[in-house]
């Protein structure tokens, strides 16, 4: 059963990101069928500005992919703190970062552990859904960055590829809510970061899914935390309903809503 409102709490947080298996199973099929070959990572890398001497933190870092590529990019003169809430997720990234000018910590983004005016830059992307207080959130966020610092946030939309699975398993009699109720997204996030930042603007990234394999979009959902009320003997059914998705060509169309908000302090 898809439960939106399981996204925001904590032990659910850390069992969705406690290794990177099914986080790569999620990332697999955005890199396997997205037709905008540049990718979500690397656009949104290209919408940062970094001020010489900057210091920069990274809420929710993950498996520090945003990071990847760029790692050269960290000369002296920078402070790169990666974080997350998720033990699972800070073990790997002392790992992956253990030889790089990075320190890796354990953060939740509701009781940020440094003092008031700290960070030039603070990134937070695809994470402040899981956030149960995000207010509480924001306002940490607010007191960490410095006067005139940037804060990222990138989240999705309502009408991508969450909504296509919310839609398609509720015909499949798998949920039963008439609506989504997902808590930070680009309809809804720029009148909550307002509360705190006067400057906000809001870039989108245009892209979609074109999924050849219905066996792959099935194993996607399966990754999900909130989906492991699906059992087994469910997943013939979905892959059959999902093949009467595809097109003439033998694709399912997704329409993929995803964006970045930037908040001045």
């Amino acid at each position: 059963m898809l439960d939106y409102k399981k996204m925001r709490e904590s032990e659910y947080v850390e069992k969705q990101y406690e290794n990177v298996l099914a986080l790569n199973e999620r990332k697999n099929l955005h890199e396997k069928y997205s037709v905008n070959k540049k990718g979500f990572t690397s656009w949104l890398y290209e919408q940062y500005n970094f001020p010489t001497e900057c210091s920069i933190l990274e809420l929710g870092s993950g498996k520090g992919d945003l990071w990847k590529n760029h790692i050269s990019d960290i000369v002296p003169e920078f402070k790169l703190v990666l974080s997350d809430f998720s033990d699972g997720m800070v073990e790997y990234l002392r790992n992956e970062y253990a030889k790089s000018p990075v320190n890796i910590k354990k953060i939740d983004i509701q009781d940020i552990p440094y003092d008031n005016d700290t960070f030039d830059i603070i990134i937070a992307n695809s994470m402040l859904y899981h956030v149960p207080n995000i207010d509480k959130a924001l306002c940490e966020v607010y007191r960490v960055l410095k006067k005139g610092g940037k804060f990222y946030t990138a989240t999705f939309g309502e009408n991508g590829l969450t909504k296509f699975i919310f839609d398609t398993l509720k015909e499949l009699h798998l949920v039963t809510e008439n609506k989504t109720n997902v808590s930070f997204t680009l309809q809804n996030g720029d009148e909550q970061l307002r509360r705190y930042f006067a400057n906000v603007q809001r870039k989108e990234y245009y892209d979609k899914l074109e999924i050849s394999e219905s066996n792959d979009l099935v194993e996607y959902i399966y990754s999900m935390t909130s989906m492991k009320g699906l059992s087994e003997s469910q997943k013939t059914k979905m892959i059959d309903f999902y093949e009467t998705q595809k097109n003439a060509a033998g694709i399912i169309e997704i329409p993929k809503e995803y964006g970045t908000f930037i908040a001045v302090k």
